[in-house]
């Protein structure tokens, strides 16, 4: 094969890099996978790190948009703060979903062992469910608001 194809697929030795006896019955990931998942440890804390700022700032932009509305003599404040805490708490949720899965990504750096791993990857997946979920939410809400102005 070409050398210097970009699409030719990785040759990738299939020996386990963990403790595990060879032989077993499970799946034990490479060298090559597990130095994948260390590199987007970083990127995966400062997504986390962000989100948990975002956090903070839309609990505090709900606080402000609720006192204003009381200063005015608005009487939607309440409603506002409420619709704002509903974000803030799925930022937040995201936010400790991808923290975790950093955690996990460290210990599995440290001990190579395949329970980290697992450990890892069903981080990953919780996030992905519930970033999932989430969209799925949104475009119901925006296909009713679009269905509603036709």
């Amino acid at each position: 094969m070409n050398q210097n194809n970009p699409y030719q697929s990785s040759v990738v030795n299939p020996t386990p890099q963990s403790n595990q006896q060879a032989g077993s019955n499970s799946l034990v990931a490479t060298q090559v996978a597990q130095q994948s998942m260390m590199n987007a440890k970083g990127w995966v804390r400062l997504i986390s790190v962000v989100s948990y700022i975002y956090f903070a700032i839309i609990l505090g932009g709900g606080l402000y948009l609720m006192a204003m509305a009381s200063y005015l003599g608005g009487g939607f404040g309440a409603f506002v703060f409420l619709i704002m805490l509903v974000i803030a708490i799925v930022v937040f949720m995201l936010a400790l979903r991808l923290s975790n899965y950093a955690s996990a990504i460290s210990r599995l750096a440290i001990t190579s062992h395949p329970i980290d791993l697992e450990s890892a990857m069903v981080a990953q997946m919780r996030f992905w469910r519930l970033a999932a979920i989430i969209s799925i939410i949104y475009a119901v809400i925006d296909l009713i608001q679009t269905l509603n102005e036709l």
